[in-house]
């Protein structure tokens, strides 16, 4: 079940960032835009798919992983085909909006809550494997998509990555994922349940969550990471140029940030199953915060391989503990829309980050100053999320479905 939720998750390349950007420069050439055009287009098409995740959230507990899985494979393929018919930029939101919603927000979310609802001692070690190994097949998708511009066109490009989504994903999601465990029973009517080592305890539903203090700490910590983290990326060849790095300096950049994003997934997810979760987080933020706050030192050689890796592992770690935390501190009976309530916060977050860096280098006439101010979010949130206290008692712990 581990092996199909990578799958899934690589089938997300081609809505995430790294699958979009091989085709940016044909969308301007071809459809007469602006640069400025087509990230406004992205940044409003990321945002209007981000409004659909609680709602797919919610449909995943109802309805389940599979018959869900399948709904947003097909619909995902479909669009695919549909960003080759682009004309404008209308069209191009649109299609940024349905690519955005279904691959790197829906399908996504299907795959880190199958991960969620099918592992209970060892989640936080399955987490980071799905982010580590997931994110190492997604990192494929940018390379196929350029293969099949210079053989077919970039519009025929799409219509490939639509038949590789469905050739990779679809079968699994009607074929494999077919256990009861994954089937969705949960009801609006279901208040208790009876957990075997501890009697009868309440369930966590989605407004019972919003209201705990400690869900605070994961959601925003999430969504600071996807800011500073996208922020960062989308901008890095400009941030390390100002610090006197070349183009191709700062390009090779992204190979440390990918080694650490792994080794921080992988490390974090399984010190998640023996450790308090909220000081693993307190101490992930302060990594975070840390490349925005030596920017200033930051030259080319080790402290550049080394802003690096602290961008990828504390980006990466932070969602390793989101996914492993959120089951096993409010249980699985509404997960979907909990993770769906995260997951459109970070998509959000994700896409003003880059834009609150512009405007602030605009405004000052310098990333430092901007970075020291973004950097002081993740300090703050570091402070509050070792002040919090998570769900302890028998009354506010649930443990529906554990194995």
């Amino acid at each position: 079940m581990l092996a199909v939720a990578v799958v899934l998750m690589v089938a997300t390349g081609p809505g995430q960032t790294v699958g979009v950007s091989v085709f940016v420069n044909h969308f301007i050439a071809d459809l007469d835009l602006t640069r400025s055009q087509v990230a406004t287009a992205y940044l409003i098409g990321t945002l209007a798919g981000a409004t659909a995740m609680p709602v797919v959230g919610r449909l995943i507990d109802r309805r389940g992983v599979r018959l869900m899985a399948t709904a947003v494979i097909a619909a995902f393929v479909f669009v695919l085909c549909g960003m080759s018919a682009v004309a404008g930029f209308a069209t191009l939101t649109i299609g940024f909006a349905g690519i955005r919603g279904l691959g790197q927000g829906s399908l996504s979310l299907i795959s880190s809550t199958t991960v969620a609802v099918w592992f209970d001692r060892r989640r936080g070690t399955a987490i980071g494997l799905l982010s580590a190994v997931g994110g190492a097949g997604m990192a494929l998708i940018p390379l196929i998509g350029a293969v099949m511009i210079d053989a077919w066109g970039w519009r025929s490009a799409w219509i490939g990555l639509a038949a590789v989504v469905a050739f990779l994903a679809l079968p699994l999601a009607v074929f494999v994922l077919r256990d009861p465990r994954l089937e969705g029973t949960v009801s609006t009517d279901i208040e208790m349940s009876v957990e075997p080592d501890v009697g009868t305890v309440q369930i966590w539903t989605s407004k019972k969550v919003l209201r705990h203090p400690a869900f605070w700490a994961i959601l925003l910590s999430s969504a600071c990471a996807g800011m500073l983290s996208t922020a960062l990326v989308f901008h890095q060849v400009d941030v390390l140029g100002a610090r006197g790095l070349t183009d191709t300096q700062a390009a090779a950049n992204f190979l440390p940030q990918t080694l650490a994003a792994a080794g921080g997934a992988l490390v974090i997810g399984r010190l998640a199953d023996r450790h308090a979760p909220r000081h693993l987080l307190a101490a992930s933020l302060v990594v975070l915060a840390a490349p925005t706050l030596m920017w200033h030192v930051v030259s080319p050689g080790f402290t550049a391989v080394l802003y690096g890796i602290l961008i990828g592992f504390g980006g990466s770690a932070i969602r390793t503990i989101e996914g492993s935390t959120l089951p096993k501190w409010y249980g699985i009976a509404a997960i979907g829309e909990i993770r769906g309530i995260v997951a459109t916060t970070n998509v959000a977050a994700s896409a003003v980050g880059p834009v609150a860096l512009s405007l602030g280098r605009d405004v000052f006439g310098s990333y430092g100053a901007t970075l020291l101010g973004l950097g002081m979010i993740p300090i703050v949130l570091a402070m509050y999320a070792v002040s919090v206290h998570p769900p302890s008692s028998v009354a506010e712990r649930i443990a529906v479905g554990s194995r």
